[in-house]
């Protein structure tokens, strides 16, 4: 009896020994190393996946901005590229508890992340040893053992040794043979993440987008390969909706901002929509005589939107962020008037510092206080078709006009106090610096208080606005609260 126990002991060991060894990578690493993937992670140059776009599709899949990662602790460098930085945060996040790394500028949630990529690729290199010779990718020479935590930092110092900057001449992951070519290949340069010249072919299928403003229709719900929203997107506008009726006073008003858009991917991560956007503040009201609809807005906007990413890349100093380019007319059916404006916009800037950190884009911690950025700038050109009953168009000198301006948002919120964690405080400002026209410069400033129903695309806000609506540059001044939904 004893000896059986024992071999049935052993025989368990054995099982368990054989399914950690195996153990399944996480999904978000795996969708990193696809077929598909292969095109611009492998060269024929070079029989190990290039560490730098692998980093990149890394970033994406998992929400990360590498730009917004301050230097590791044993940067060798002093101001270290953002792939650099990513992969010595990779190696750290071993060494380091979380409150060491928060006192370092990594926030809890970002540290849980880096240890969720340190773990996959381990798990992942495992899970690839002894793949078939037919594999899109397979385990290399320097893949060593990961039994333990020093040789599992061994096999990660080894696999990201080409962007820490130590030689190295053989890879720990090896890229099998090229699949037949059925499209085009990437032909973006060497670069952190793909390049902006890439051809790929586009997904089949298209894209549904539900906003609260036209530029967030080129912030996109899922970076390709994630499977969760990123940080960009968790920014967004939602579409809002408040109204009142007061039967007592036979009033009623109204207030409604959204955009629906139906977008076509026309490249791995280029896009283009076709949307509806409606705006409208208006109050009605049952008493005689009162019929003063001078500032009242009801306005539709149907255009289409052309989006495209702007790096991320190794060259120091690249702005990295979201291109649109959008045309659109503006009929706001309370005045008779009509617009057509067209524009190109930057948005969710970062820009690489190095050392001294990113411009903006950037979700920091100070103390449970976490705090976001966003950065946008803008040119637009406007031409006012038909004035009609807005006193605001009907005033102007000139019937078209051009500016260039931007808008900043900054959020506050305690991510790590579960009562308060879906409580968002936000201010935003926008402004347009009138370089030719008869218009004075318009400006418009939100601040909003949004709670996010947990687990949903629903929240409830209390905003005030004081400023000029954009769409058909009439003065609003309103606090209103608001159900919003954002997808």
């Amino acid at each position: 009896m004893r000896r059986a126990g024992l071999l049935a002991a052993g025989l368990l060991a054995g099982v368990s020994g054989a399914a950690h060894a195996q153990a399944i990578p996480d999904a978000k690493i795996t969708a990193v190393f696809t077929p598909a993937t292969r095109a611009f992670l492998c060269r024929a140059d070079s029989p190990g996946v290039r560490v730098a776009p692998m980093l990149g599709e890394l970033a994406k899949t998992y929400s990360l901005n590498p730009f917004a990662l301050p230097p590791p602790p044993a940067a060798a460098a002093s101001t270290p590229t953002a792939e650099a930085a990513f992969a010595g945060w990779i190696l750290a996040s071993a060494d380091l508890i979380q409150a060491e790394a928060m006192e370092a500028g990594i926030s809890a949630t970002l540290h849980e992340t880096l240890t969720q990529i340190r773990s996959g690729l381990v798990e992942y290199v495992q899970s690839i040893r002894g793949a078939a010779p037919s594999a899109s990718f397979r385990a290399g020479p320097e893949a060593g053992a990961a039994g333990t935590a020093a040789e599992q930092k061994l096999l990660l110092e080894r696999l990201l040794a080409p962007v820490l900057g130590v030689a190295t001449s053989q890879a720990v992951i090896e890229c099998g043979p090229a699949p037949a070519p059925t499209t085009p290949a990437r032909d973006g340069p060497s670069s952190f993440g793909p390049g902006p010249g890439s051809r790929e072919a586009a997904p089949p299928g298209g894209v549904i987008a539900f906003r609260g403003r036209i530029d967030d229709l080129a912030v996109p719900r899922l970076a390709p390969g994630a499977q969760t929203p990123g940080e960009a997107y968790k920014k967004a506008s939602d579409a809002t909706l408040a109204f009142t009726d007061n039967d007592q006073k036979g009033e009623e008003s109204v207030a409604i901002e959204a955009v629906l858009g139906w977008g076509r991917n026309l490249t791995r991560t280029d896009s283009v929509f076709g949307f509806i956007h409606y705006v409208e503040t208006s109050t009605e009201t049952d008493a005689s005589g009162d019929d003063d609809d001078s500032k009242d807005i009801r306005a539709l906007s149907p255009g289409i939107l052309f989006r495209h990413p702007i790096g991320p890349s190794n060259t120091p100093g690249l702005i990295y962020g979201t291109l649109g380019v959008t045309a659109y007319p503006t009929y706001n059916f309370a005045q008779d008037s009509e617009t057509l404006r067209a524009r190109v916009f930057l948005n969710d800037i970062s820009l690489d510092l190095g050392g001294a950190g990113p411009l903006c884009d950037i979700t920091g911690q100070v103390g449970p206080l976490q705090w976001t950025c966003r950065l946008g700038v803008s040119a637009e050109w406007t031409h006012v078709v038909e004035a009609g009953r807005s006193l605001d168009l009907a005033t102007l000198d000139d019937d078209q006009f051009f500016g260039v301006g931007g808008e900043i948002a900054l959020g506050l919120s305690l991510p790590d106090n579960e009562a308060l964690a879906p409580f968002l405080l936000t201010a935003e400002y926008r402004y347009l610096g009138i370089v030719s026209g008869g218009l004075d410069d318009p400006d418009r400033l939100s601040i909003s208080l949004t709670y996010k129903v947990p687990k949903s695309n629903v929240s409830i806000g209390l905003t005030r606005i004081d400023g000029v609506n954009f769409e058909t540059l009439q003065p609003e001044e309103q606090t209103k609260v608001s159900v919003g939904f954002r997808y």
